[in-house]
């Protein structure tokens, strides 16, 4: 292989030769731009280009918008901020979400879903997230329900390495969620992060998935309360406030360490991070 600035030439190779595919060169990645070659027999030279910084990453390849349901997406994205943002609130939801892509590069998050009643991500491969040097594969909060994680191959870089905290983020206030036959190969922190089980809990929920011997921690559960949801709003049991998810006008914590001159709970008076929370 010879190199030039934008150009390498390939000498008799039998192999294919198609736009977007990778070349690494030293500790170099670059990405093949211009036709396909098939079945190379002779020198041949392509045009190369860096992949796709991460200050060029913008926008979102799908929104899913609320009140949308029965949505099928298939394909691939690339270089978005979010490859899918899935936005809700309490009042309109959207409902059975399947989602088949590829994603690759996205800035933040490739799968963003709030609320979501019914989601299913199944056969994605997840390349080279979190290009702002923080985030995660997939991250669902705000009361999301019923979601099933099946079969994906998480951050099987080419170059071995990886900006995402974690593979699957999960906030206290999710419910209903389960995954086998998952491919965990690299993450910064945690493959899982969850608020709201423990780990053994954690554990039934997803069984049979691979995690490459590298990640130290396949599961990380933090909680101080445990959550279900009534209506609109969360009812939890626990210790004290929440010290971690968000939380809205509305949702209580029943203290489950009762004693004398305790009191019975918290209620949340202000919605956001956290929340602003009273006893009672």
């Amino acid at each position: 292989i010879s190199i030039g600035d934008t150009t390498v030439t390939l000498t008799t190779t039998p192999i294919d030769i198609i736009p977007d595919a990778y070349i690494k060169i030293a500790d170099d990645i670059y990405v093949v731009t211009n036709a396909e070659y098939k079945d190379l027999t002779s020198p041949v030279t392509v045009k190369l280009s860096r992949p796709i910084a991460a200050a060029q990453a913008a926008g979102v390849a799908v929104t899913v918008d609320r009140s949308c349901a029965d949505i099928r997406l298939f394909g691939s994205a690339r270089g978005y901020f979010y490859g899918l943002n899935v936005p809700n609130s309490a009042q309109s939801l959207a409902r059975n979400i399947t989602v088949q892509r590829d994603f690759r590069g996205s800035y933040v998050y490739d799968v963003y879903a709030q609320g979501v009643r019914t989601l299913k991500v199944r056969g994605c491969n997840f390349l080279e997230g979190a290009q702002s040097g923080a985030g995660a594969n997939i991250k669902v909060v705000d009361g999301c329900r019923d979601v099933s994680i099946d079969e994906n191959t998480f951050e099987n870089n080419i170059t071995g390495l990886t900006n995402v905290d974690n593979n699957i983020y999960m906030d206290a206030t999710v419910s209903a969620t389960k995954g086998s036959g998952n491919k965990f190969y690299n993450a910064k922190g945690d493959s899982i992060r969850t608020f709201k089980t423990t780990a053994l809990e954690m554990l039934n929920q997803f069984p049979n998935n691979w995690f490459n011997p590298k990640i130290v921690n396949p599961f990380t559960v933090s909680t101080n309360v445990r959550v279900s949801t009534i209506g609109n709003n969360q009812v939890a049991y626990g210790s004290g406030i929440p010290d971690y998810g968000r939380w809205k006008r509305g949702d209580i914590v029943f203290n489950d360490t009762p004693s004398v001159g305790s009191p019975i709970g918290w209620r949340c008076t202000g919605s956001g991070d956290q929340g602003t929370w009273v006893s009672f």
